[in-house]
């Protein structure tokens, strides 16, 4: 294992986009993001994490994805000043399990961190760019971070019945809202998930921990990649949930998923 500083080409200027574009060859299994000179997390918008130019991860901004370090009690999820991408998954009780979604490369032409900076932030903001790495290895199977924006214009029952899964595997739902007050999820009219946002947060909590302002289906707080839902041969893939008022948010779904997927 090698801790490594990763040089960046340009600087983060604000109103531009700034990526960063590892050297290929490693196993990557977190990048850590130094934020410098009052850059923080919430200047830092739409973040995609892209190999072969496809989106794997694609997140509305940083303290999106500290939310989700938050939620599964990652390291350094409690600071403001660093952002870390978790490709290894520290929260899985197993430690192939946690080596197992980390970032191979060795089959893989480009690999590239790419994101907005924001235009009111800094001008003397900076980042410093951290990698732990391993040995060279193919990509294998990965964790998929996807966005789907949702708008309802009135609160009650709505349904949401358009969640691509192409038999990937579900490691977690995180609705970034606080106006859910309860969910179902239906797999071919099959009720595998139903109860209020605070009861469901209650039966995750011995494993993973809710954030403020999100509704989380978790299926993977015991720390087994092998609690994923499964999605093979489903067809009619539903969330039902239950607003207290109209609301328009992000779904923000974890797959594991391998790179030809979804």
């Amino acid at each position: 294992m090698l801790h490594i500083k990763v040089p960046k080409k340009n600087t983060p200027v604000p109103g531009t986009q700034f990526a960063l574009r590892p050297a290929i060859g490693p196993t990557y299994e977190v990048f850590f993001l130094y934020l410098k000179n009052g850059l923080t997390l919430a200047h830092l918008k739409n973040i995609k994490v892209e190999v072969r130019g496809k989106p794997i991860w694609s997140l509305k901004d940083g303290e999106q994805l500290q939310a989700l370090n938050a939620h599964y009690g990652r390291p350094l999820s409690d600071r403001a000043d660093v952002l870390a991408f978790w490709f290894y998954r520290p929260e899985m009780q197993k430690i192939e399990e946690r080596k197992n979604f980390a970032l191979g490369t060795g089959d893989v032409d480009t690999l590239a961190i790419v994101m907005d900076i924001d235009a009111a932030a800094p001008q003397a903001g900076d980042i410093e760019i951290k990698a732990r790495t391993t040995a060279r290895r193919p990509l294998g199977v990965i964790t998929k971070i996807k966005q789907y924006p949702q708008t309802f214009a009135q609160g009650g029952e709505q349904d949401i019945a358009d969640i691509p899964t192409r038999d990937a595997a579900i490691a977690g739902l995180h609705l970034q809202t606080a106006d859910v007050a309860a969910m179902r999820l239906e797999l071919d009219s099959l009720k595998v998930v139903e109860g209020t946002t605070e009861e469901l947060h209650d039966a995750y909590a011995e494993w993973v921990e809710a954030q403020t302002g999100f509704a989380h289906m978790s299926f993977i707080g015991r720390g087994s990649q092998y609690d994923a839902l499964i999605t093979e041969g489903v067809q009619d893939f539903r969330l039902t949930i239950d607003l207290d008022n109209a609301a328009t948010f992000p779904l923000v779904v974890e797959y594991f998923d391998t790179y030809a997927g979804l």
